[in-house]
């Protein structure tokens, strides 16, 4: 939201999108995973919110929406040697959704793996969601 432009407001509901796509994903295919997770414990919210408004991912992916630059090169250029953890999730939790027909129930996900991976336009994340 940062890199595009867009307020607060649309970076919460994205932020709220988000949240409720991790917590079905889990409870969809994790068993013993606990709603009160997302909500009550630090690796819910609270990571969500400090990994949106701080850290590598946000910084690349501000940097990726302004200026399209590959995320490799924004690795080597914007952190010194570290590696970003945030395409690489997409990327997997993408895989895995394909392999059980299930992408299309996780729409922000879905947009986020495209965005990353195959050309489509930062823009479109706040497209029919």
């Amino acid at each position: 939201m940062d890199g595009l432009g867009l307020g607060g407001n649309t970076k919460a509901a994205i932020l709220r999108i988000g949240l409720q796509e991790m917590r079905a994903f889990c409870l969809e295919f994790f068993e013993g995973s606990k709603p009160g997770t997302f909500s009550d414990e630090s690796a819910g919210i609270a990571d969500l919110i400090t990994t949106c408004y701080g850290g590598r991912n946000r910084k690349c992916a501000e940097e990726f929406a302004r200026s399209g630059k590959p995320f490799a090169e924004l690795e080597k250029t914007m952190l010194n040697g570290q590696k970003l953890q945030g395409t690489a999730t997409a990327e997997e939790v993408n895989n895995f959704l394909v392999a059980r027909k299930r992408a299309h129930a996780y729409p922000l996900f879905e947009k986020v793996y495209k965005i990353a991976f195959e050309g489509v336009s930062p823009k479109e994340i706040v497209q029919d969601l």
